[in-house]
């Protein structure tokens, strides 16, 4: 309902200039909010993946069991190719989750291609060429693995410590 002597829907442009100083703080609070949410989100989740990959990490130069080493089952040592290839979708699920700590992710993410080059040589079988590409894969393994304990905060010494 308009006042007397104005035009319907006349606005003083004072009125107007409030309410939008008054938008500002909230839409920039809004704003600030949705960047600490994802910020806190991006932070939670590095923490639990990376938690997880250390865990994996440590458990490479962990002591082995001693056991008699009896062997009743002959097949039991065999690695299957598709073991090795799950094994390295794990790690590659893993590492993307790994968002903030990228040398972690790098490493991660190597030794998964080296687990997928292993794949391969197991499918191959066993010649000349395959044991020759399996010492140098196992060089490559040994780096990567050294590379993660560093950034884990482990002790770097790879998987040949023992």
């Amino acid at each position: 309902m308009p006042w007397e002597g104005q035009p319907g829907g006349y606005v003083e442009p004072r009125l107007l200039r409030r309410s939008s100083r008054t938008r500002a703080p909230l839409i920039f609070g809004l704003f600030a909010a949705l960047l600490l949410l994802v910020g806190g989100g991006a932070l939670g989740v590095n923490a639990y993946a990376k938690h997880g990959v250390c865990a994996l990490v440590s458990s490479f130069t962990a002591p082995a069991a001693s056991g008699s080493g009896s062997g009743s089952d002959s097949g039991s040592d065999t690695l299957a190719a598709s073991q090795v290839r799950r094994a390295a979708d794990a790690l590659r699920a893993k590492a993307s989750l790994l968002l903030i700590d990228r040398n972690l992710h790098r490493a991660i993410d190597g030794l998964a291609d080296d687990l997928g080059q292993m794949a391969g040589l197991i499918d191959q079988g066993a010649t000349t060429e395959s044991v020759a590409s399996l010492v140098t894969l196992a060089a490559s393994v040994n780096t990567h693995i050294t590379r993660a304990q560093a950034a884990c905060d482990l002790p770097a010494v790879g998987i040949y410590s023992n």
